[in-house]
């Protein structure tokens, strides 16, 4: 953002920033079940998509993610209790996940022509049925290996219909297959393996529409434009970049942050379901299965893989400075990801 003289203004972009994450619960709704979208359209190019405001924004959300670390990390180190619940919540977390699962099937079942999720329809009956049966066999845990197996074929299918590119929003639905699967089998380095897969699959799926907010822009704005309120009076265009760089933050911070990780998910927690009067029941059954994830973020805390992807033994500051960068690389690879499948 710049004035008439071409100066950026970082404390008009910080203030903005502050009071968009206020209004962020709205903005957290799956624009592509709300809105005609096409990802086979031409994104905005890079040139336009790093615009000064981007460039602001982007300054001011490195700038808290330094700080946000170098606070995770102190109290990682002074109150260590905070990383975990130091108690199995194996047995809840099953449950929990297999009952928002199960919901989650059955009301796409009832939907009839969605397959997986809303804006993938399917004329064929059969997916109907699949989906009732996965909710079904998720009452069993011997059977929710049949449960894990319908959803990748199912996801399988979907890739036929639309394409590899246009299912990659969705990583997370073949994790939760994997995860379901793995109920019924007892082999311990799946067990080490199950929630780091759920909650990296989801930070991914996150992480990518995040992209999309910034690549095409039009849907974000579609969704404004019938939710006046979130843009609180500011320019649409700082809204949807905003909205855009706190869901990849967010997204990060699930498979990096530790001592305000279970914190954090809370959060995120709160995020969907203040957003869920906004946009109705789609978006309530929608999000089941990510609340029931975040959930679990919430119960069991941090796992080996944000363990691993921090520096071991380090100063805080030094920590802090890498994710930070390795913040600013994932964006990076993202962004090269989204346009090179986009063109293929």
């Amino acid at each position: 953002m710049t004035d008439a003289r071409g100066r950026r203004r970082p404390a008009a972009i910080t203030f903005v920033v502050l009071s968009v994450l206020g209004r962020a619960p709205d903005a957290e709704a799956h624009v592509k079940w709300f809105t005609t979208t096409n990802v086979h359209d031409a994104p905005v190019a890079l040139r336009a998509v790093l615009s000064a405001r981007f460039l602001d924004v982007l300054a001011v959300f490195t700038l808290l993610v330094l700080l946000g670390f170098l606070l995770d990390g102190w109290i990682a180190r002074v109150w260590p209790r905070l990383l975990s619940s130091g108690r199995s919540c194996d047995a809840t977390e099953q449950r929990l996940v297999r009952a928002a699962a199960g919901a989650y099937f059955v009301c796409a079942s009832a939907a009839g022509r969605m397959i997986l999720t809303p804006e993938l329809r399917t004329h064929m009956p059969w997916v109907a049925v699949m989906q009732f049966l996965i909710a079904l066999c998720l009452v069993w845990r011997r059977t929710c290996i049949l449960s894990g197996l319908g959803v990748l074929v199912l996801y399988l299918d979907a890739i036929r219909q639309y394409g590899l590119f246009h299912l990659t929003d969705y990583v997370f639905m073949p994790c939760l297959a994997a995860y379901l699967a793995s109920l019924s089998i007892r082999w311990a380095a799946l067990f080490r393996l199950r929630e780091p897969l759920l909650t990296g699959g989801l930070a991914f799926s996150l992480a990518w529409t995040a992209i999309e907010k910034f690549l095409y822009p039009q849907w974000t704005e579609a969704v404004v434009a019938t939710h006046p309120s979130i843009a609180m009076g500011l320019p649409v265009s700082a809204v949807v970049v905003i909205a855009g760089f706190v869901e990849f933050t967010l997204a990060f911070y699930l498979v990096t942050g530790r001592g305000l990780l279970r914190l954090g998910g809370a959060g995120y927690a709160a995020i969907f379901i203040a957003a869920m009067p906004a946009f109705g029941r789609l978006d309530v059954f929608g999000h089941l299965v990510i609340l029931a994830t975040l959930g679990i973020v919430i119960l069991r805390g941090t796992t080996p893989m944000q363990d691993g992807l921090h520096l071991a033994g380090g100063r805080l500051s030094v920590d802090a400075a890498w994710i930070t960068l390795l913040y600013l690389l994932s964006l990076a690879l993202f962004f090269a990801a989204y346009y090179a499948m986009q063109r293929t």
